[in-house]
């Protein structure tokens, strides 16, 4: 058995998170097990990396900072994102089935820091707003 020590605790939470994605899904409720997992990622990590500049206490923290405004500066639809932004609808193929796929409303201008917090307020919040994988 091994110590998680607190240097490393955000590393080892997600870490292990990611590892539970990799491993097979659940038979009956692979859907819900996934999305759980993938809401439970994007919620921590949106909500450490904008750690406020008076918290921020260890070099993970300055880390976590950083990145956040590293992605403040790319824009959704570029590397390696590929967001797509287009306001008009689309139709993609998912393997042999096809799905209409509605515009994106005020993505334009997204910065990928924006959208992440979006995507956490879209998950974490239950106010009509819809998230769909």
């Amino acid at each position: 058995m091994t110590q998680i020590t607190a240097d490393h605790l955000e590393w080892a939470i997600v870490g292990r998170l990611r590892r539970m994605l990799e491993e097979p899904p659940h038979q009956l409720f692979n859907v819900t097990q996934t999305y759980a997992l993938f809401t439970t990622i994007i919620c921590w990590v949106t909500q450490h990396i904008r750690i406020p500049d008076k918290e921020i206490k260890t070099l993970a923290d300055q880390s976590a900072h950083k990145l956040l405004q590293t992605l403040s500066q790319a824009a959704i639809a570029n590397d390696p994102w590929h967001i797509h932004v287009a306001s008009m609808p689309r139709i993609e193929r998912i393997g042999s089935h096809t799905v209409k796929v509605p515009a994106p409303v005020n993505f334009e201008a997204h910065s990928v820091d924006r959208f992440l917090i979006n995507l956490r307020d879209a998950t974490a919040h239950g106010d009509a707003r819809i998230v769909t994988i």
